[in-house]
């Protein structure tokens, strides 16, 4: 599940070596297709082909050995129903296997000190800088919103000091972009958001709030959210967490 890049089939198609029976990637992004196709071609893989399927219509008559997939549970509205559906694809005995991410849950087998130290950092800095870490669950709607519907033209990265149409930003959000939202602030701490954005110009957008959000700045992905109740030096270094975990991840990658 998941052509493009360092997902699973990408791997594989990647891989100098001779892939014994055939390998189906699946993609919603034709251009991510295309990018996984040239990889196989490049590495001689033949048995290895890719679809342009949106997951929640997938369909075969074919079972697999396995059914492996890399940041694609977070991005569905019922993880759980799109399991339960993909296991029907599934022979007896095969392997079902998805590389996911819940940072309050990340763990390791067999347990990993420097994992744990590094999650509990990073929840840590934001605990301390005073900002709450939230995900959207199907149906669950948070403010500033993370879910819904998306405008068919995404936002275009950059600094507003205007309110810009929510179902863009949410588009701009599913192409991996980070949106930081803000309320009325002094002129000093805008020229820190400023700064943000200047710092990593093509995944960010900067706009002021067209909603009554409980914070003074709240940083969004695709279902992901950092509320932040002040803007500092702390919160600063929070959001840019946030953003080094989040930037360039989204269903439409």
């Amino acid at each position: 599940m998941g052509a493009a890049r360092r997902t699973p089939a990408a791997l594989i198609a990647d891989r100098d070596a001779d892939v014994r029976g055939s390998v189906l990637g699946i993609d919603r992004s034709v251009e991510s297709l295309d990018v996984a196709r040239r990889r196989a071609a490049a590495a001689d893989q033949a048995s290895v082909r890719f679809e342009a399927v949106e997951l929640d219509v997938f369909t075969t008559d074919k079972t697999f050995d396995a059914v492996i997939g890399r940041l694609v549970l977070m991005y569905q509205p019922d993880p759980a129903a799109t399991l339960r559906r993909l296991r029907h694809h599934l022979r007896d005995g095969g392997i079902i296997a998805f590389q996911e991410m819940a940072m309050p849950l990340a763990r390791s087998v067999p347990d990993g000190p420097h994992l744990r130290q590094c999650t509990d950092w990073i929840l840590t800095a934001f605990a301390r800088a005073g900002c709450e870490l939230e995900r959207a669950h199907a149906g669950e709607r948070l403010n500033p919103p993370v879910l819904g519907g998306a405008a068919a033209a995404p936002a275009a990265p950059g600094f507003y000091d205007q309110p810009l149409n929510g179902e863009s930003l949410l588009a701009a959000m599913r192409e991996g972009v980070i949106v930081v939202h803000f309320r009325d602030l002094p002129s000093s701490e805008l020229d820190l958001l400023r700064d943000l954005q200047e710092a990593v110009p093509d995944g960010t957008i900067v706009v002021r709030s067209e909603t009554s959000m409980p914070f003074a700045v709240a940083v969004t992905a695709y279902r992901r959210l950092l509320g932040c109740r002040t803007l500092n030096q702390a919160s600063v270094d929070a959001i840019q967490l946030f953003r080094g975990r989040f930037v360039g991840s989204g269903p439409d990658i």
